[in-house]
C-alpha cells in the first residue's frame, strides 16, 4: 500500500490546561501529515479542522468544512409537499420511508 502523504499516529489525551498548545500542534502536524482527530465539542473542531467527517452507527453521514456543516445542522431539516393522494394512501407511502433515527 502506498500513502500519498506520510502517516504517523499521534495520541492526544484531554489536557485542558494545554488546549491552545495542542491546537497549535495539531495544526502544525496537519501541514505535513494527515491528522485524524476524534472530538465531540464543535468549537474545538472548528478551531482545528479544515474538513470534518461525521460517522454515526458506523456509517459516514457527513463530510464538509466545519462552518458549512454547522449551517446545515442548525437549519430546519424538513420537507413539505402537496399531493393529490388520499390521506391514508399518503400515510402508507410515507410510513415506509426511513425515519433517520
Amino acid at each position: 500500500m502506498t500513502w500519498s502523504r506520510p502517516f504517523r499516529q499521534v495520541v492526544l489525551w484531554h489536557v485542558f490546561s494545554a488546549r491552545i498548545e495542542i491546537r497549535d500542534l495539531i495544526k502544525q502536524l496537519g501541514q505535513t501529515y494527515t491528522v485524524i482527530f476524534s472530538f465531540h465539542i464543535l468549537s474545538e473542531v472548528q478551531a482545528i479542522c479544515e474538513k470534518v467527517l461525521i460517522i454515526a452507527k458506523g456509517r459516514l453521514v457527513a463530510f464538509d468544512e466545519p462552518e458549512r456543516l454547522k449551517k446545515l445542522l442548525l437549519t430546519s431539516n424538513s420537507i413539505s409537499f402537496v399531493t393529490e393522494a388520499q390521506q391514508n394512501e399518503a400515510e402508507e407511502i410515507l410510513g415506509g420511508l426511513p425515519s433517520g433515527g
